[in-house]
């Protein structure tokens, strides 16, 4: 009797000592036991057509993310509205990690604040970003027949001046509605133009001026069809050597005001173990090899590569947000 006893007394010291090891190793390496991982596919919505850039960052994070999450994620091409169809679609979706959106920071917040989108970008949930669109350069471009050399002669012209724009509540329209408030440019905007329309408009002499992305205007420039008369960006585009920018013209703020980040968001309340997982695969992604080398390769040889993680991304674009409210608001029912 004595035997079976010390035996038992012996066992339980054993499983006491066992149980105090787990204690120990779990208070100092906490073991992450309830940590989310996707059960099915993922659905990346991409806000923009597959001719965009958009769409050829997508397909490297949809591939790089497989790779880190082990199930298929697929790329949803919802183009049209100015972003506000994927947006909201990803807006309206279930918080339960299978619907992720790439889309253009500065769409989201004119879409909201301009066009009352059913969506709060406050609201959404921020895995990333993928370009630094503070970057990209863009360039008011202007016309030889008005005379318009450079912004000086911008700022000194005498009539009203016609921009070009591809709609109210774009983004090159919010450049030059920001560029006239500040300078008190008479101005008026000649809407309807699409994509490279705009330029040739400028070149014909049908409007005086346009904003849009000195990459895509600079075989004009070369030809001696359009002048580059201010590059919207920190630092001088090296194709216009000799064009200022907007911080050396005084306004600083209108890079970070009109810059389009890419981004890629998720559904509100979306749960934390979710985000985490999602932050990591997408930082992962946006960083990856293959994504520098299309950078490089595609969008203004790599300027804007700049992977961000999901929390330093909000902190970015809720910033951009509240400057832009009152701006936009006022201009809402204005030409």
């Amino acid at each position: 009797m004595s035997g079976s006893t010390e035996s038992t007394n012996e066992k339980k010291f054993v499983f006491y000592k066992v149980l105090m090891f787990l204690l120990f190793v779990s208070f100092f390496f906490p073991v992450n036991l309830s940590a989310w991982s996707p059960q099915k596919e993922i659905k990346l919505i991409v806000t923009a057509s597959t001719q965009s850039h958009y769409n050829g960052q997508a397909r490297i994070i949809a591939a790089e993310m497989e790779k880190i999450l082990k199930v298929p994620v697929y790329v949803d091409n919802v183009p049209g509205g100015n972003a506000v169809q994927g947006a909201l679609q990803t807006y309206m979706a279930k918080p339960d990690g299978s619907t992720i959106c790439l889309t253009g920071s500065t769409q989201l917040i004119l879409n909201q604040y301009m066009f009352n989108a059913k969506f709060n970008v406050e609201k959404f949930q921020y895995i990333g970003r993928c370009l630094d669109g503070t970057k990209m350069t863009g360039t008011i471009f202007t016309s030889k027949q008005a005379g318009l050399t450079t912004f000086k002669d911008v700022l000194k012209y005498d009539k009203v001046l016609r921009w070009a724009s591809m709609g109210k509540g774009t983004v090159p329209w919010l450049s030059t509605v920001i560029l006239s408030r500040k300078f008190n440019i008479k101005n008026v905007q000649i809407h309807g133009y699409v994509g490279l329309e705009a330029l040739h408009a400028v070149s014909r002499g049908e409007a005086d001026a346009v904003s849009f992305p000195a990459f895509l205007g600079r075989s004009f420039v070369e030809k001696n069809q359009l002048n580059a008369a201010l590059v919207i960006a920190n630092e001088r585009y090296k194709p216009f050597p000799n064009t200022p920018t907007c911080v050396e013209a005084g306004i600083p703020e209108l890079v970070d005001m009109v810059a389009v980040h890419h981004i890629i968001i998720a559904p509100p309340r979306t749960p934390d173990d979710i985000m985490k997982v999602l932050d990591d695969a997408v930082f992962k992604a946006a960083g990856s090899q293959k994504m520098k080398e299309y950078h490089v390769k595609s969008i203004e040889g790599g300027k804007g590569f700049g992977p961000m993680n999901g929390a330093d991304t909000r902190a970015v674009i809720l910033k951009v947000a509240r400057e832009l409210k009152p701006i936009i608001e006022e201009l809402k029912d204005k030409d």
